[in-house]
């Protein structure tokens, strides 16, 4: 699948191998934010079909404006067909679990329809979701990708990892 590279700008950052593309969203969901995560995903997955994500928010987050979620819903209007599933983890309590699972259902009514976009309340269970599929990375391949990516943010790796660890 090739060398990932992490990519970061302001709190938010991701790497791809293959289909599969890990983020941790670690900013409030800003208008700025979004727009750079979406325009770098489709760079660097540009010709790309049957995408997998795994989005990881840490506690403390905040969610989306209005502004931005209308920019997350024309932001997927676009990768219709493009993304076959995508898994969000908000890192929390359930207060703030509830609140990501809300935001995300309302997302989902814009592809109009179910299946594609889950929330997970831990990053182990995130992990059961999207290892085993076809062309996505080893479980230990996505532990370890996501360390790095805690680390080129400059985040505490324990507070995303929450014993997911192999």
């Amino acid at each position: 699948m090739g060398e990932a590279e992490p990519r970061t700008e302001d709190g938010v950052g991701f790497l791809v191998r293959g289909r599969f593309v890990l983020i941790i969203y670690g900013g409030a969901a800003r208008l700025h934010r979004t727009r750079w995560l979406f325009e770098s995903v489709e760079d660097v997955t540009a010709g790309r079909d049957g995408l997998v994500a795994l989005m990881l928010i840490p506690a403390g987050a905040e969610p989306p404006d209005a502004v931005t979620r209308r920019e997350n819903k024309k932001r997927l209007e676009r990768l219709r067909g493009r993304l076959d599933l995508l898994v969000t983890v908000p890192m929390g309590d359930a207060f703030w679990i509830s609140i990501v699972r809300t935001v995300m259902r309302g997302m989902a009514m814009v592809h109009r329809q179910t299946g594609w976009n889950l929330v997970e309340s831990t990053f182990a269970a995130g992990l059961d979701r999207v290892c085993g599929l076809p062309d996505v990375p080893p479980r230990t391949q996505v532990v370890q990708d996501a360390l790095v990516l805690c680390e080129a943010l400059g985040r505490d790796p324990e507070s995303i990892l929450d014993g997911a660890r192999p």
